[in-house]
């Protein structure tokens, strides 16, 4: 992940030092954030539990609250959602949330069911 965020740091300080406005930076830079999520794997390739606990994160729920409702450990759901980020492909809990609004709503709906 790293490497990604280095490469596209690079590329907005070229864009920079071209003489690029901030506003054609902005522009290039909401296309790259939208590539990327196009380019994102869709839930279908997570568990059934994966994508109960993606659900639940979306919601904005706790780690205990979330294993309390599931009957699993805090620990067993960290690991899920540690599986779920990397497979979506997120670096961060927003990043992963962002990705989940951008889904449409069937697939948001399977991941609750």
């Amino acid at each position: 992940m790293e490497s990604c965020y280095s490469d596209y740091l690079i590329e907005v300080l070229g864009n920079i030092r071209v003489g690029y406005t901030t506003t054609t930076i902005r522009l290039n830079m909401k296309a790259a954030f939208r590539a990327r999520l196009s380019a994102a794997p869709l839930p279908r390739r997570l568990t059934p539990r994966e994508r109960r606990v993606l659900h639940e994160v979306a919601r904005g729920r706790m780690n205990k609250q979330i294993a309390f409702d599931l009957g699993i450990s805090e620990v067993t759901v960290k690991l899920h959602r540690g599986n779920v980020m990397r497979k979506m492909r997120a670096a961060s809990i927003g990043e992963l949330i962002r990705t989940w609004e951008t889904l449409p709503m069937p697939l948001r709906e399977a991941c609750a069911a």
